[in-house]
């Protein structure tokens, strides 16, 4: 059994057409830029390729059977960036930014439409939103939340 999966912390996750990814992180000295995925049928982890930019406490989410990660902290700042990765091809593809920096960053794919909310922007925690609309391939903000807060868990029941 291989086990590619780095001894890292602050790592984002989705899960896309069967598989969990796993991408990015702090190995305590670097932010990673690698990326593995889980297949739970063979038990095992096998690296992808490294996303474009290195980069911890981001978040990530499926989408149209690809996966996004939005965000995070590369070291020095945190990131507007947003990355979307392709499971055909095994490649990595810049998409538009969003409007504000964020890490630790909440992210979901809610009603086929990626949403963002809150994290940090480097000196204040946020409790605005972005919706990302794939049509126009543009970000666009949503009514804020009542409090700020970055570093948080969020999910959609289905």
């Amino acid at each position: 059994m291989h086990f590619f999966f780095l001894n890292r912390c602050y790592v984002c996750v989705a899960y896309c057409n069967g598989l969990i990814y796993a991408m990015g992180g702090f190995d305590g000295s670097m932010r990673q830029k690698s990326a593995e995925r889980y297949n739970h049928l063979t038990n095992q982890w096998s690296q992808i390729a490294d996303m474009n930019f290195a980069r911890s406490d981001a978040s990530a989410a499926e989408f149209d059977g690809r996966v996004y990660v939005c965000g995070g902290f590369n070291g020095s700042e945190p990131m507007e960036t947003v990355e979307m990765y392709n499971p055909a091809t095994n490649e990595w593809t810049l998409i538009t930014s969003m409007l504000n920096k964020r890490s630790g960053l909440g992210m979901v794919n809610f009603n086929q439409n990626l949403y963002v909310i809150g994290g940090f922007d480097g000196v204040t925690r946020l409790k605005n939103g972005e919706k990302y609309d794939s049509l126009n391939k543009c970000w666009n903000y949503i009514p804020e939340m009542f409090s700020p807060r970055s570093n948080f868990g969020i999910a959609v029941e289905l």
